[in-house]
């Protein structure tokens, strides 16, 4: 029994070093293939190539059909471009659920993923079914292999500038439904009140009168029902036709009274002037605020990019000895070019104040600007202070109030120390005591070992001005060197 455990557990082993070894060889293989920038590349092409030949296949047709309404025979239709395209695009998907496996259908292109498959479905029914049956039905659902197209603008990055306005007219298409819905709105109800009149019109036609008879005629063409009244009024306003044509159907409705044409008049100017201005503004205005997260990204990329290689361009000029550095007076002669100043002024930096500006930029305080410390300062010089620089003022001025009263609690109780030690009690807390105060000439000792000037120095740290923090506590029964 304990034998065949073993050979048991030796098999599991064995069984899962090949797989391991094929998702190895092949796994990560295919995933290669998918990622890879020759096979992006032979998609793209692939996809454009479709396009332009659904569009010859689309002409081709036309011509070849109305070939048999002039009585000629209609030339074969292609068929291996057709096969052809059918292959790649189903090989295409089999590479990639080969390499992504269920992250084809599960990962965040699942969309993307499930339509290319129902299309490349599609071409395939459309292949197997042109060659035996020759349903032409088909032909309908090849217009949504042009959805491609929005695939091919939305991985390649050459074509953002094409991205960006194919996704700012669909983010805006709400809004352009919503439009609509208001030019609909004022059709109806400008549509209401010509047929209304129209209608009262024809009660009062004389059919006995042959020529009213006729000009009724012709206003029914126009305005004979509530939807040709809504289309009529349409044409006049998008180019239709000329809005005189209508107006003068409305001038024999009224039969002498202009109401009617100066109420259509004040539709064409409404809508002319107004409406069709108003609409387009909302429009345009939604399209050029709706802007996808990569674009916003890239942009704010590009701007850094561009500013930054205009910065370096301006380092690189300055730098007359090409040492890699930047002096003062390299700096300030460079200023006085009006280019210089008037680039600096875009940068809104005052170029007058170039001593503020230098040392801005010296970090190191080594009289000399390295590049990096030239291109880090003037992105951090450029414009206006933001509200993050005066939170880093207001953080900054909060922790040296701090120190400040833990310096001042420290030489407090230093001092209360001192008098509490001190024989006679003579000295105050008010004022420094001197050499000369009443008790003797010598200090006596009155400070512990660990005494309170290592605390104070601790707080300040060794680079703080006040060098007396530092100093060693004097020695016992030995006069100060100097007054407190």
């Amino acid at each position: 029994e304990e034998t065949a455990k073993k050979i048991s557990d030796v098999a599991d082993t064995i069984n899962a070093a090949f797989r391991s070894s094929d998702t190895t060889r092949n796994g990560p293989i295919m995933r290669r293939i998918a990622e890879n920038i020759f096979f992006k590349t032979v998609c793209i092409v692939a996809i454009a190539a479709n396009t332009v030949y659904m569009g010859m296949v689309a002409d081709f047709n036309v011509k070849n059909t109305y070939r048999r309404v002039q009585g000629q025979s209609m030339v074969q239709e292609w068929e291996t471009p057709d096969v052809v395209f059918c292959t790649w695009f189903s090989l295409e998907i089999v590479i990639k659920i080969a390499a992504y496996k269920k992250e084809f259908f599960l990962g965040e292109d699942k969309t993307w993923n499930l339509f290319d498959s129902a299309l490349v479905a599609e071409s395939v029914t459309s292949v197997i079914f042109k060659t035996g049956s020759g349903l032409a039905f088909l032909r309908i659902l090849r217009v949504f292999r042009l959805i491609r197209v929005v695939r091919v603008v939305r991985s390649v990055k050459a074509l953002r500038r094409l991205r960006t306005m194919i996704f700012a007219m669909i983010s805006s298409f709400v809004d352009l439904m919503w439009a609509f819905l208001v030019i609909l709105l004022i059709l109806f109800v400008f549509g209401i009140i010509f047929t209304n009149g129209v209608s009262g019109y024809f009660e009062d036609v004389d059919v006995t009168d042959a020529e009213k008879v006729l000009q009724a005629g012709n206003v029914r063409e126009h305005f004979g029902s509530l939807y040709e009244s809504m289309v009529s009024l349409w044409c006049s306003i998008s180019g239709g036709n000329d809005w005189m044509q209508y107006g003068a159907s409305l001038r024999i409705v009224g039969d002498g009274d202009e109401s009617y044409f100066g109420l259509f008049c004040f539709y064409i100017a409404f809508c002319v002037v107004g409406l069709m201005n108003v609409v387009t503004g909302i429009f345009v205005d939604s399209a050029v605020c709706t802007r996808s997260e990569d674009e916003v990204v890239q942009g704010y990329v590009d701007d850094l990019q561009r500013t930054t290689e205009e910065i370096k361009k301006f380092f690189q000029s300055a730098d007359g000895d090409h040492s890699g550095t930047l002096s003062f007076s390299e700096f300030e002669r460079h200023l006085t070019n009006p280019t210089v100043k008037a680039y600096f002024a875009g940068l809104d930096i005052d170029p007058d104040e170039a001593k503020i500006i230098f040392t801005l930029l010296d970090v190191d305080r080594s009289g000399e600007i390295m590049i990096d410390e030239f291109v880090n300062g003037t992105m951090k010089l450029k414009g206006y202070a933001k509200s993050m620089d005066l939170l880093c003022l207001m953080y900054d001025s909060t922790r040296l109030c701090k120190k400040v009263n833990k310096l001042s609690k420290s030489v407090e109780d230093m001092l209360a120390e001192f008098q509490s030690h001190r024989s006679g009690g003579a000295v105050q807390i008010s004022r420094a005591p001197s050499k000369r105060a009443s008790g003797a000439g010598e200090i006596p000792a009155f400070l512990p070992s660990p005494c309170g000037w290592n605390q104070v120095a601790a707080t300040l740290g060794p680079s703080r001005p006040l060098e007396i923090l530092n100093a060693s506590p004097p020695p016992e029964n030995q006069p100060p060197k100097s007054a407190w």
